[in-house]
């Protein structure tokens, strides 16, 4: 089972932090080219934000992005590319805008980061239902002090863990009622998010592993 941190509190160790930051550097630098995920946040979400899947490949095939395909219809694209990721999260958000007129926000992992925050699962054990267990994917790490400003107990029975650019979200309940939502983080933490339940996330890394 990966580390974990207290309930409404940032993994801050030295070590880990440093790490991360390497890899992040490592990421954002061209060079070989990097199987990389990209999250849609927010499209065909209750008949909004309609963006063809097939259409979605074919937008980033004509940027010069390779082994291009799709995992279900929540807009989650694997690719690989030479850019960066910083790169390739402005040329997807732009050529959406452009071929949709849609103001979409991506948030990218590589395959390798992705892996990390699968295995890094700090309900391990616990969260049976992978159905209401989901991974809020972030575009930046929080800061620590709006991460400790969430009072945890708020939220009871949902319950999150926040470590590094990912928060772990069980909703024992289920999600139709839970208040811990995307647009909630966002609001509290000042991060751009987009949500995946454990199933989507684990199809999406085979995906990209293949």
């Amino acid at each position: 089972m990966g580390t974990t941190c207290q309930p409404g509190t940032a993994d801050t160790r030295g070590p880990r932090a440093s790490e991360s930051a390497s890899r992040d550097k490592v990421c954002d630098m061209p060079g070989n080219a990097t199987r990389y995920v990209v999250f849609l946040r927010g499209i065909n979400v209750g008949g909004h934000a309609k963006v063809a899947m097939a259409d979605l490949r074919g937008m980033l095939t004509e940027l010069g992005y390779t082994e291009v395909a799709t995992v279900l219809q929540s807009g989650n694209v694997v690719l690989t590319a030479r850019d960066t990721a910083t790169a390739i999260r402005a040329a997807v958000e732009a050529r959406l805008t452009a071929d949709t007129g849609l103001s979409i926000t991506c948030v990218m992992r590589t395959v390798d980061e992705l892996r990390e925050a699968l295995a890094r699962d700090p309900y391990d054990g616990r969260a049976n239902d992978p159905t209401r267990y989901v991974i809020g994917f972030m575009d930046r790490a929080p800061a620590n002090a709006k991460v400790a400003a969430m009072d945890a107990t708020q939220f009871a029975p949902d319950e999150f863990r926040i470590i590094g650019r990912e928060a772990y979200i069980w909703c024992p309940d289920g999600l139709r009622d839970t208040k811990l939502t995307a647009p909630n983080f966002e609001r509290k933490l000042g991060v751009a998010m987009t949500v995946r339940n454990w199933n989507t996330c684990r199809k999406v890394f085979a995906l990209a592993e293949a």
